[in-house]
């Protein structure tokens, strides 16, 4: 699997080997976009074909060409799991709901190559939150003895010093 973007909007390209051809298919619409060509340049231009004509009719249409989220998720994990978020939530002081929203946010910024830069929220278009992840520290820190102890514990919980205050604050 590779991906495509055209704009701010992000396809899946595989590989059909029985055709010959590549398909994509845009992620996050309304409706099902596919498109497809036998080369990246081909493949390229029925993408933007495919995306100016679908962004005309949503125009035509009145209507966001994004799928709508609703903000709520409901997740079936291990019941180990689930006492290891709730024991992390607790150590960083705040509710698993917000920690878990945090992890997601962490895993997605990750993972940007996933998303486009932009969300609708009521109809409007905003920015998405840039997040920062946590970087490896070198050995050769700069930092006092008490400054690395003080970072230390919110680092072995997979959040930087800065996320964790920002979490805590959320509680």
């Amino acid at each position: 699997m590779s991906e495509m973007r055209y704009k701010d909007y992000l396809a899946r390209i595989d590989f059909d080997q029985r055709d010959n051809i590549f398909v994509g298919r845009v992620l996050g619409l309304r409706d099902a976009i596919s498109f497809h060509g036998t080369d990246v340049n081909e493949l390229k231009t029925d993408f933007a074909n495919a995306m100016e004509h679908y962004l005309a009719v949503c125009a035509k249409r009145g209507v966001e060409p994004e799928r709508p989220y609703s903000g709520k998720l409901s997740l079936r994990i291990s019941p180990v799991t689930h006492a290891a978020a709730a024991r992390a939530a607790e150590a960083a002081g705040t509710s698993i709901n917000q920690w878990v929203a945090h992890a997601l946010e962490i895993a997605s910024a990750h993972s940007s190559e996933l998303r486009g830069p932009t969300a609708y929220h009521n109809g409007e278009q905003s920015r998405r939150p840039q997040m920062s992840l946590p970087m490896r520290r070198s050995k050769h820190s700069t930092k006092s003895k008490q400054e690395q102890k003080a970072t230390k514990a919110p680092l072995a919980r997979g959040l930087t010093s800065k996320s964790a205050r920002r979490t805590r604050s959320l509680g």
